[in-house]
């Protein structure tokens, strides 16, 4: 593959197509194996520190419960039922799965991560304060 992609009805002076260079958007793809399980795909997100990115994007402020959330993300992918997270990886839609599950806890108060972490550090956040 190059970066550069043909883009027929265009063309240039000499009557050649002409080639316009697209910028491919780098992404993180996690290889489609035939007989890969629920564990194995959540193992390879692991080393690849997908959610650990995917978080940092999406809360977009470094505090001290950011790695609370991550490992509650990995949580809720083990939880979820295997056929379907399977299915959506075929698909081509973890990454956004992934980021709807981090929206999911980081902003929701009614969320484990809102009830447990985040409460707590704002109320402690207030007590210093005073």
């Amino acid at each position: 593959m190059t970066d550069s992609m043909p883009v027929t009805g265009l063309q240039n002076e000499k009557g050649q197509p002409r080639r316009i260079t697209q910028r491919r958007r780098t992404k993180i793809v996690i290889f489609r194996v035939c007989n890969m399980t629920k564990r194995e795909l959540i193992d390879s997100i692991a080393r690849e520190r997908l959610v650990e990115r995917l978080v940092t994007n999406v809360c977009r402020r470094h505090h001290r419960a950011i790695p609370d959330l991550v490992q509650m993300v990995y949580e809720a992918l083990l939880k979820y039922d295997g056929q379907k997270l399977m299915r959506i990886h075929d698909r081509g839609a973890l990454n956004f799965f992934i980021v709807r599950v981090i929206g999911n806890l980081y902003f929701s108060q009614t969320s484990s991560y809102y009830r447990q972490i985040r409460k707590f550090s704002r109320m402690s956040d207030e007590l210093r304060d005073e």
